[in-house]
């Protein structure tokens, strides 16, 4: 088990490979970093996958402490 302290504006992301599959980590990363609501960037990512050809189901959670 790995415990991460987190802080206030910190975003998590929990995704399938439907996801990650389509966008690299530094992509996903620019994208969280944009100045736009939770649900604006989880819309991009999931935008974003289906313009690379979303081959896989799609699904994401992000939450903002």
């Amino acid at each position: 088990m790995t415990i991460v302290p987190v802080e206030k504006g910190d975003l998590l992301l929990l995704c399938t490979d439907g996801l990650s599959g389509m966008l690299s980590d530094e992509e996903m990363a620019q994208m969280l970093r944009q100045k736009e609501s939770v649900k604006r960037k989880a819309e991009k990512l999931v935008e974003t996958a289906n313009l690379r050809g979303g081959y896989d189901n799609i699904s994401l959670i992000l939450i903002e402490i």
